[in-house]
């Protein structure tokens, strides 16, 4: 596969192949090699823009490679850990609380409400 292929297939929106590939031929004095090409590609797949909508403001192929895209900076998806409720048991009484907090060497602090506690062991396990 020639890399204009290799770009083809990674590309999420496949539209306009001859328009494409003229563009590719183009930009060949100005565009980065392909691995850096394909890693753009795989940074813009995760930012909002590319996401929204069901990838409606995804660029066509040849817009992106004469716009010289893979140049842009993306606000990129964050997605946060998904917690199974069964590991979250420890917050459904007290005792559990102070027990999984023991677990983590983390100690409540002394005038510390159990909601503020709770929350900081909720902490710990997203960030860890």
């Amino acid at each position: 596969m020639d890399e204009f292929e290799i770009f083809w297939v990674a590309y999420p929106k496949r539209k306009a192949k001859a328009d494409a590939r003229k563009a590719w031929v183009q930009t060949d004095k100005i565009r980065p090699a392909i691995n850096a090409i394909l890693g753009a590609v795989e940074s813009a797949k995760q930012s909002i823009d590319w996401r929204k909508d069901g990838g409606q403001f995804i660029p066509y192929p040849s817009s992106w490679l004469r716009g010289e895209r893979w140049d842009d900076e993306h606000e990129i998806v964050i997605e946060q850990p998904i917690i199974k409720a069964a590991s979250r048991a420890w917050r459904l009484s007290d005792a559990a609380t102070i027990a999984h907090g023991n677990s983590l060497g983390i100690q409540a602090m002394p005038g510390e409400t159990m909601q503020n506690y709770r929350s900081r062991l909720e902490k710990n396990e997203t960030y860890n």
